[in-house]
């Protein structure tokens, strides 16, 4: 790139802008997962900056990337030698609508700061799993939350969102604006454009019941048998994820847990919800406390120099075939990380076409996470996680694309029902011609 093209750049951009001479570059070109090279990293303090930025990008046939918070298995917010358009100015949280419980959140937030905030006015929106998850991505991408089996998705509960498009017009998408962009945005990812601010319907929230509970992991069978049983008969104010970790260290000891987390405004019933979870099998260990919804969100802790791979995909029933491939793949030194979160209730009350993430009428999503060494050959780290991986494949369906680690074809292929994948490359085609913002359609 050219250093007179760059400076004239600078001069159309309000935002701080690092590139690789600046001492702040080593941290600006990371994800948290993937370390890229980009020629420039754009911190956005407007709309304008955005549209500055996209069409810089566009003139210099530059790889643009954008990043909200930076957690996605296939690194979309960096790139090498390209721009990075940072959105993290953009993180303001507001209440626009009281009685209703409207808020708008900025894309770039982090969903422990906006859990925390809501909070204090006693609300929450089902969302992210982590404190330091953008806004951006996992709403893009669909949201399987905390609440996610009371109130849905994270975009079930979307009213409107502003969204920058490649041509830099900036327009509000919702069911009676731009609304096949609105469809197309709740859970097709960030292929059409920059998206600035969602407004979200709101939940009364003040308390939960948060619990940690641990079996041998040589009852698998058992305990994920009776999990899921209990599960299916839970209220839809319980959600629980069922985990096997094959132990990490020279000495690896496999564990077998169960997270969970019940809306506690009756703290008596939240608790009568939760017991059999309490009694799947041998308990070795349980945690159980009245919490803020906010607390329900863990900190993410970074692996340096590892990559993690991850496989996903939906299973329609958890039966005695799944949970036997299940303990055969999984539990083991060497072996991925496993997991399965319920999912029912209000997620199946939506019709599987009125967004664009049509995987409704499961029991739950699935996913499988190995943490490999940073520098080992894509073919050979997808090899090693295909191995477990390979008994789950007749059980699942499509793919949570916030959990899969790259986006090529063949990927967002297997993601997505032939109709839903059809109507997005049309939309697509409408909004972003060009494949500026390229992640997979």
């Amino acid at each position: 790139m050219e250093e007179a093209a760059l400076n004239t750049f600078r001069t159309s951009v309000t935002g701080h802008i690092v590139t690789p001479d600046h001492a702040e570059y080593e941290v600006a070109r990371k994800s948290f997962i993937v370390a890229g090279s980009p020629a420039v990293v754009v911190y956005a303090k407007n709309h304008q900056d955005i549209t500055a930025t996209v069409t810089f990008a566009k003139a210099h046939t530059l790889p643009l990337s954008i990043r909200s918070g930076g957690h996605g298995f296939a690194g979309h917010s960096t790139n090498a030698g390209g721009v990075v358009l940072d959105l993290s100015n953009f993180n303001a949280v507001e209440i626009i609508d009281a009685k209703n419980h409207i808020v708008r959140v900025g894309v770039g937030a982090k969903w422990g700061d906006v859990a925390k905030q809501l909070n204090e006015d006693g609300l929450a929106i089902s969302s992210g799993d982590t404190t330091s998850v953008g806004v951006g991505g996992l709403t893009l991408g669909g949201g399987i939350g905390w609440q996610v089996r009371k109130y849905g998705l994270t975009i079930d509960q979307l009213q409107a969102a502003d969204v920058v498009l490649a041509d830099g017009r900036v327009v509000r998408a919702s069911e009676t604006e731009e609304s096949d962009l609105f469809w197309a945005i709740r859970g097709g990812g960030g292929n059409f454009g920059v998206v600035t601010s969602f407004e979200f319907r709101a939940h009364e929230l003040k308390q939960i019941l948060k619990a940690m509970i641990m079996y041998p992991v040589d009852e698998a069978e058992q305990v994920l048998t009776k999990w899921a049983e209990v599960m299916r008969k839970a209220p839809e104010e319980l959600n629980a994820t069922f985990i096997i970790l094959p132990g990490f260290g020279p000495e690896p000891a496999p564990m077998m847990m169960i997270f969970a987390c019940c809306a506690a405004d009756d703290e008596a019933a939240a608790r009568a919800a939760m017991q059999p979870l309490l009694e799947l099998g041998t308990l070795q260990h349980h945690e159980v406390e009245l919490v803020p919804y906010y607390r329900m969100l863990d900190e993410a802790k970074q692996q340096k120099d590892m990559r993690p791979i991850a496989q996903t995909g939906f299973v329609k029933t958890i039966d005695a075939d799944f949970i036997n491939a299940v303990v055969a793949s999984y539990g083991r030194p060497n072996t991925p990380i496993f997991q399965v979160r319920s999912l029912g209730g209000q997620v199946d009350r939506i019709a599987s076409d009125a967004t664009a993430f049509a995987h409704r009428g499961y029991e739950g999503v699935i996913w499988s996470v190995l943490p490999l060494p940073a520098d080992l050959a894509p073919a050979e780290a997808l090899e090693k996680s295909n191995e477990s991986w390979e008994l789950m494949k007749p059980f699942v369906k499509g793919a949570y694309i916030n959990f899969q680690t790259d986006s090529s074809k063949t990927s967002i292929d297997t993601a997505y029902p032939p109709e839903t994948l059809t109507r997005l490359r049309a939309i697509k085609a409408v909004y972003d011609p060009e494949d500026i913002f390229k992640q997979g359609l």
